[in-house]
């Protein structure tokens, strides 16, 4: 009997842990102290820029960034462009700020289109499983561009880290992630004025430190990370490139066995002035055997992931909404296991099984 690949593994130890136990018999538990501040400086700097603000998830850390554009632009419902490729958290949180508009994708790198409707307020696209946009492009329209770089991580656009390329960047520090705190996540500015606006809103919006009366500027929200999470941050911050590197191997160890575009299976694109972290490893399949190859890897207990774009998840669909490429992927995607914590001989595996199948 074959053991269980899983998608994913927490790869977290004894580190942590010790990090962890020192943190609470210091007392330091809620969302202030030292520990909070040392994380948010170190990854700042890690990614090139002058602030981060330490949130408790990636999707309260974008409902904050879109906030703060909305109180700075002074709009009630601001117009915000999202790709409909991408992870539901990007389109919810837009949604709850302002009046969305769905944008298709690139065939290839599966990033958004840098095609914007009429009137857009604010660009929101996403580093789709790690692989980076053309920041040229989409810095160029001039408007407001939030970065849901919430899966790039490590990855870099002509030489420059993830993080500091846009006015803004949001990271997700989800278990599932290259650099996890449990929950929690990370947003990235060199922008102060836009640095206090966020961080006010994710402090209940009031500046601190409080010497006696709470006195709230603007609207805020408790967005904190704990300290105990930014105390696992600092270890796995030490980690993070052996953990991109990781990834890559286990993206090329598939490609090795699989070969290249249109063998066995296609690929996302990586262009030559971008390195991905490929927090997914994503292949493309015929859609009329897609589900049949996504049975035959459970049956062998491996676990896979398939993705739908957001404009065909139940509360947005519209029959009059039509992203002729998205819906392409839709058909095609599987999402194999990568992660730390797999062996070479398991992802030749579940290569060799995909194999097996054609």
């Amino acid at each position: 009997m074959n053991k269980k690949i899983k998608w994913f593994e927490l790869d977290i130890g004894k580190e942590e842990t010790e990090a962890v136990t020192k943190a609470v018999s210091e007392k330091w538990i809620s969302g202030t102290g030292p520990h909070i501040k040392e994380f948010e400086q170190k990854f700042a700097e890690k990614v090139n820029a002058k602030y981060g603000i330490a949130v408790c998830n990636g999707t309260c850390g974008l409902i904050a960034i879109l906030l703060a554009y909305k109180y700075l632009l002074k709009k009630k419902m601001p117009i915000i462009a999202v790709p409909t490729w991408t992870y539901f958290a990007t389109v919810t949180t837009a949604d709850l700020v302002g009046k969305i508009k769905f944008v298709d994708c690139d065939k290839k790198t599966f990033n958004m289109l840098p095609k914007l409707p009429k009137n857009t307020d604010i660009v929101m696209p996403v580093d789709v499983g790690g692989m980076p946009i053309d920041y040229d492009k989409f810095l160029s329209y001039g408007l407001p561009l939030i970065m849901d770089s919430a899966e790039a991580l490590g990855s870099s656009y002509k030489g420059e880290p993830i993080g500091s390329i846009a006015p803004v960047h949001l990271f997700s520090l989800h278990a599932a992630k290259l650099l996890t705190t449990g929950e929690g996540g990370m947003i990235t500015t060199s922008d102060p004025q836009l640095y206090e606006t966020i961080r006010q809103i994710c402090n209940q919006g009031y500046v601190s430190p409080v010497k006696t009366e709470y006195i709230h500027q603007i609207k805020g929200f408790n967005f904190r990370m704990t300290t105990m999470q930014a105390a696992i941050g600092l270890v796995q911050l030490n980690k993070l490139e052996r953990n991109v590197l990781r990834r890559r191997e286990i993206m090329q160890i598939y490609r090795d066995i699989l070969g290249e575009d249109g063998w066995y299976v296609d690929y996302q694109f990586e262009p030559s002035d971008r390195k991905s972290s490929f927090w997914l490893a994503t292949i493309l399949v015929n859609p009329k055997i897609r589900d049949d190859l996504v049975q035959h890897l459970i049956k062998n207990d491996i676990e896979v992931k398939v993705w739908r774009p957001a404009h065909l998840q139940p509360p947005f669909i519209d029959k009059k909404q039509h992203f002729k490429n998205a819906e392409q992927l839709y058909y095609q995607n599987i999402n194999l296991p990568v992660h730390n914590l797999l062996s070479d001989e398991d992802v030749k595996f579940v290569a060799e099984k995909i194999r097996e199948f054609f």
